[in-house]
């Protein structure tokens, strides 16, 4: 689960734990979730941190998935995916 930036929880995300909204597969799944990734504003002193883990994430998914291309497109700002990401049902609300 994602946590306000600026809470505890949200610190020990950034400082450890691989799947925090910063990090490669929270990255992942923000896009499973909204359809699309925003790098924090350039302004941000966690932009350069933020987007070398967007690379790595696109690095990643060219590895693991044959993609002829960049596995995004830039729309209005943000990267969205040119493949699908879904989320098992038992993932979202439980077991059922």
């Amino acid at each position: 689960m994602f946590k306000p930036k600026g809470t505890a929880d949200a610190r020990k995300d950034r400082d450890g734990n691989q799947l925090g909204p910063e990090h490669p597969l929270g990255i992942l799944m923000t896009l499973a979730a909204k359809g699309e990734w925003r790098n924090p504003p350039g302004s941000s002193p966690d932009y350069d941190r933020v987007s070398k883990a967007f690379q790595r994430l696109q690095t990643l998914l060219r590895t693991l998935v044959p993609l002829p291309e960049k596995p995004f497109h830039k729309s209005t700002g943000a990267f969205v995916p040119l493949f699908q990401i879904r989320i098992h049902a038992k993932l979202l609300g439980g077991f059922q």
